[in-house]
């Protein structure tokens, strides 16, 4: 297993609740729906600024 630290977010409570109302609809933990959606959107971050290319 690999390790793991425990991070604090901030958001408001109206997002909040849809976060946790979207995690049951699907089945899974708030935690891991927002660990999805940070891998996605850094994905997605990646692709549309990929590094600089070396000479």
């Amino acid at each position: 297993m690999s390790d793991t630290t425990q991070i604090g977010l901030r958001a408001p409570s109206d997002q909040s609740d849809m976060w946790d109302a979207k995690a049951r609809e699907i089945g899974i933990s708030k935690n891991a729906l927002l660990l999805v959606l940070l891998d996605l959107g850094w994905k997605v971050y990646e692709n549309v600024n990929p590094p600089a290319q070396q000479g």
